[in-house]
C-alpha cells in the first residue's frame, strides 16, 4: 500500500470555511496522513516540509478550494510566480515575482498520472476536468515548491469547488476514491 499525505488549508479571506479543510477531516483511511495547512505564502510549505519529511510519503495529495468553478479541477501545471491583490492569513502581500528567483523554469509539471487519474474520475461521473493555471495564490506557492524540492514525490493539486457549487459529500467520496485509487496504483 502506498503512503499518501492529503493537505488542506485553513479558511481566508474572511470564509467561514475552507472545504479543503472540512475534505481532509473527513478522511481517515489506513497509509493516508492528512494535514491542514496555513494560508500563509512563506509557512504553508514549511509546515508541509516538516510532514514529508517525517512520513516520507510516496504520493502528495493537496487541496485548495477555487471559489468560483463548479467542477474539480486536476492542476497540470505549477508556475514559478507569486501575484496576489489579496494578503494571506498573515497579512502580507507578494509582490509579482518568481516563488525562486533563483530558478530559472517558469512553470514544472507534475509527475503524477493526471490524464488517466481524470479518465478514471469520469467514468465514476464526478464533474471533473484538468487545468492548466492553479492560480497565484498560496496553492500555486505550495504546488511549485513541492514540485521543485520533492521531485522525485508524485504529487498532484486539487482544486474543490465551494460546496455551494458541489456538495460536500460527493467532494468527500470522490477524494476518497482518488486516494483509493493512488493505492491501488503500481509504483
Amino acid at each position: 500500500m502506498s503512503k499518501i499525505v492529503l493537505t488542506g488549508f485553513k479558511p481566508f479571506l474572511g470564509d467561514p470555511i475552507n472545504p479543503s479543510e472540512i475534505i481532509c477531516q473527513n478522511i481517515s483511511i489506513p497509509g493516508v496522513c492528512t494535514q491542514v495547512l496555513s494560508v500563509d505564502f512563506y509557512q504553508a510549505f514549511e509546515e508541509l516540509k516538516i510532514t514529508l519529511k517525517k512520513e516520507n510519503p510516496e504520493y502528495v495529495v493537496s487541496l485548495g478550494v477555487a471559489s468560483s468553478r463548479v467542477q474539480v479541477s486536476l492542476e497540470k501545471v505549477a508556475l514559478n510566480w507569486n501575484e496576489s491583490k489579496h494578503p494571506d492569513e498573515a497579512g502580507q502581500f507578494v509582490s509579482p515575482a518568481p516563488i525562486q528567483p533563483s530558478d530559472d523554469r517558469l512553470a514544472l509539471m507534475t509527475k503524477f498520472p493526471i490524464n488517466e487519474l481524470q479518465d478514471f474520475l469520469v467514468e465514476k461521473k464526478y464533474p471533473v476536468k484538468i487545468s492548466f493555471s492553479a492560480g497565484t495564490y498560496v496553492c500555486n506557492n505550495v504546488y511549485y515548491k513541492i514540485l521543485a524540492e520533492f521531485p522525485d514525490l508524485k504529487t498532484i493539486f486539487i482544486h474543490v469547488p465551494i460546496f455551494e457549487n458541489l456538495n460536500q459529500e460527493l467532494q468527500v467520496q470522490m477524494v476518497h476514491d482518488v486516494l483509493n485509487y493512488i493505492q491501488n496504483l503500481k509504483s
